[in-house]
């Protein structure tokens, strides 16, 4: 899926999710936008861990020692 789908899939739950609560609690548009706001912020920041971590698995746990060779090579 490309970002523009993940952002209009997105983009219609919360629409959904936000009416659901308006009609069953009376929630207010600018309480559901501090809410949203909130879990936008979550959601960044989980996924800014989430894609460090999948590229530092691929990485040596050791970094190679520049400028020195291998004996067993020589």
């Amino acid at each position: 899926m490309n970002a523009t789908v993940v952002q209009a899939l997105v983009r219609h739950l919360l629409t959904a999710v936000g009416g659901g609560f308006f009609a069953a609690y009376g929630i207010t548009g600018s309480t559901f936008e501090v809410v949203v706001g909130a879990l936008s912020t979550l959601a960044g920041v989980a996924w800014s861990l989430y894609d460090k971590r999948k590229v530092n698995q691929g990485a040596p746990d050791q970094p190679a020692e520049q400028g020195q060779s291998d004996p067993a090579s020589q």
